[in-house]
């Protein structure tokens, strides 16, 4: 005999806001994956803590989609990225930069200020809800969650302290000749 006391969870599974299971990932392309997943429902703000601008990630044509597409969907929108060292942003000739420039009133970039720690994980939160999370900017070692508001403003929260101690980079900064 079996007693069911609540009606089963409607799954639906890479839904942000709703898939509440935690995806675990090892590897890049699980990685790139989730993060095309979620970037592609972001509908008003996506914060980014990227090391160095991973080109690996964020020069995917389909994130750089839907991060153009997010940043001129309208004025309220908002993507920040705080970087740890921006000169290889800049060396390796990063598309998601080039981006950047070209919508630097959506997108914000900025590099931590010398002597503040860069933390070992790096995250992806879109909206509130989202989280996508690698332990260590040099691993690919992580995980993604759609529907998990309590860690995703408790990064947030992180972030902000981060971004508080950045500022614009002028390597990042597109110099008009």
């Amino acid at each position: 005999m079996r007693l069911q006391t609540r009606e089963p969870e409607h799954h639906i599974p890479l839904t942000l806001g709703q898939d509440r299971t935690v995806h675990r990932f090892h590897d890049s392309k699980h990685c790139l994956d989730h993060l095309r997943a979620l970037l592609q429902q972001a509908q008003q703000q996506v914060s980014i803590l990227s090391y160095n601008l991973d080109k690996n990630l964020l020069d995917d044509p389909e994130v750089l989609s839907h991060l153009s597409d997010l940043a001129r969907r309208s004025k309220n929108t908002q993507i920040d990225v705080v970087v740890g060292e921006d000169k290889t942003a800049v060396k390796t000739s990063n598309q998601f930069l080039t981006l950047a420039r070209k919508l630097s009133s959506s997108i914000r970039l900025t590099v931590l200020r010398g002597g503040i720690n860069f933390p070992d994980q790096v995250y992806c939160l879109v909206d509130g809800k989202g989280v996508l999370l690698r332990h260590d900017h040099q691993a690919w070692e992580g995980f993604c969650h759609y529907a998990d508001p309590g860690l995703a403003a408790k990064l947030q929260e992180e972030f902000h302290y981060l971004k508080s101690q950045s500022q614009p980079s002028l390597e990042l900064r597109q110099l008009g000749l």
